[in-house]
């Protein structure tokens, strides 16, 4: 018996351990774009300095992107009530149609990047969710 909780606590610290990199990555990937990103939504209007740039990278860091199934009544606000932030780049196109984890910026929105708790987004009529931690 002791071996088995033994076993069953090593496998969830595994599972947790491999869930945690696994988002750490996606974190990391997204804010190694910063630049880029800033500059698709700020670059009409000014150059962002390196301060700026890397203000974005840590905002980005907190952005998780995951396949979660829609469950009825879930009650997450849709990506496509998110304002666009299309000031400087009155080209910038909404990705709710063609969404790819891989390329998707989320500068590009107003979305709640300061709460105290976890914001999350469905990408609506998809499986994605934009999850914005603290």
């Amino acid at each position: 018996m002791k071996k088995r909780i033994i076993f069953s606590c090593l496998s969830l610290a595994f599972f947790a351990s491999a869930d945690l990199n696994a988002q750490q990555f996606n974190n990391t990937v997204l804010a190694s774009k910063a630049g880029p990103f800033t500059m698709e939504v700020e670059g009409g209007c000014w150059t962002p300095p390196a301060t700026y740039i890397q203000t974005n990278a840590q905002l980005l860091s907190r952005v998780e992107i995951k396949s979660q199934p829609i469950v009825p009544n879930e009650g997450l606000p849709v990506l496509s009530n998110a304002i666009l932030a299309n000031k400087c780049n009155p080209a910038l196109q909404r990705d709710e149609a063609n969404f790819n984890p891989d390329t998707f910026n989320p500068l590009k929105y107003f979305l709640n990047f300061t709460p105290g708790t976890s914001t999350t987004y469905r990408v609506d009529n998809s499986s994605y969710i934009i999850v914005i931690h603290p």
